[in-house]
């Protein structure tokens, strides 16, 4: 019935994440047509989980009437858009049901009262709650939950959301978008990603003297970058392992004329993702917002040489084009600190459409050899036939 919005003039959804409970009338579907807005037909609990628990009243009568199972009674059922729905439990006229530890060490408690009517309508009180946990302090109160503070307040656990936080269950503007926070926002579609090769292929050229690349992206369409995907390996050439540990920066307008990373921003600094393949991702803290039209700068600065690979071409799409640019010594405190060589981004840039801004074609890369040697006895290429 959700997922088809037949009757959602009569339904109720509550989000246990910001305190909300429900209270009030449940109909049958046969009574539909008669009822008004006091009276609710299904109600919706948001599961942290993403997949909901559904209540309905399985009244017994009018198109309803040859049912067998559950008659009469409150019916759950866990379920989400296009996936299969189990029934989780049935609850009678005067009783109780609850399910352990729904949220935050807190049971989820539904109760239900006794069967009524009213001007030919048939309907079962419903409560749905979470459990109150009484208290002395602050120490007798506990969540599960990363996005959530609590306290004692008057000898009860009060729960609250910490905002701009992935996982308390509101869809922030933080959230929205490619790289967002899937667990409190709609999966967004208008994605893209421009890729310097394919993530079935792996080959450039590697130095262990290589310590980061700085290059600059020109964008043409308003974009908000979230994340990195680097060509790794290990400093004998083969398949990288592990993560590798790294820092991101970047900065609005180009590199060139700008080594001091004081007026850059830090958006990684960490350990990358396992690598699948040969390609790691680097997530961002932030998304990078940058206008259409404009060049964006990023420098990526990792803590031992010889840990990924470069190429010697640009590479466009519809959207911007990756520059080459420059390879990079070890970073010193403050400064960006490049070699003379020529290199470009090998890896792959992923980014969101700003909201007005439809997706685009597939990246595609410029015309271009493979990549070449740098003009250098010490880095060697490498080009792997692995599929």
């Amino acid at each position: 019935m959700s997922e088809l919005g037949w009757y959602d003039d009569r339904s109720a959804v509550i989000d246990l994440q910001q305190n909300e409970e429900f209270d009030g009338n449940v109909i049958g579907v046969n009574d539909y047509s008669i009822s008004t807005s006091l009276y609710t037909l299904f109600v919706e609990i948001k599961n942290p989980s993403g997949r909901s628990y559904f209540l309905t009243y399985n009244r017994v009568e009018g198109m309803n009437a040859g049912t067998q199972e559950a008659g009469n009674k409150i019916v759950v059922v866990e379920g989400a858009p296009n996936e299969q729905s189990w029934k989780l439990a049935e609850i009678g006229p005067g009783e109780n049901y609850a399910f352990p530890d729904f949220l935050n060490g807190r049971d989820l408690e539904i109760s239900v009262g006794a069967a009524a009517s009213s001007s030919d309508i048939n309907y079962l009180p419903l409560t749905v709650r979470l459990e109150t946990i009484t208290c002395n302090s602050d120490s007798d109160c506990r969540s599960t939950q990363s996005c959530t503070t609590v306290s004692c307040d008057s000898n009860v656990c009060t729960y609250s959301p910490i905002y701009n936080c992935c996982g308390n269950g509101i869809c922030e503007e933080s959230d929205q978008g490619c790289g967002g926070c899937a667990s409190d926002c709609v999966v967004p579609t208008h994605c893209n990603e421009i890729d310097g090769q394919a993530d079935t292929s792996w080959g450039g050229t590697f130095a262990n003297w290589a310590y980061g690349i700085v290059f600059d992206v020109d964008v043409t369409t308003a974009a908000q970058f979230y994340e990195l995907e680097v060509d790794l390996m290990q400093q004998n050439g083969a398949r990288p392992v592990d993560g590798v540990f790294a820092k991101v920066y970047t900065k609005s307008g180009s590199y060139a004329n700008d080594d001091n990373l004081n007026n850059w921003q830090l958006v990684f600094n960490g350990k990358s993702s396992e690598p699948n393949f040969y390609q790691s991702l680097m997530t961002f803290s932030s998304k990078v917002s940058t206008a259409a039209n404009s060049t964006q700068a990023f420098y990526i600065s990792y803590t031992e040489g010889g840990q990924f690979v470069w190429g010697s071409n640009a590479v466009s799409n519809s959207d911007m084009i990756i520059q080459q640019g420059k390879i990079t010594e070890q970073e010193s405190e403050t400064n960006l600190r490049r070699f003379g060589n020529v290199g470009s981004f090998k890896g792959g840039i992923k980014y969101n459409y700003e909201p007005s801004v439809l997706p685009s074609d597939e990246p595609s890369v410029l015309p271009s050899d493979e990549p070449s040697v740098l003009p250098s006895d010490e880095p060697s290429v490498l080009q792997s036939d692995e599929p």
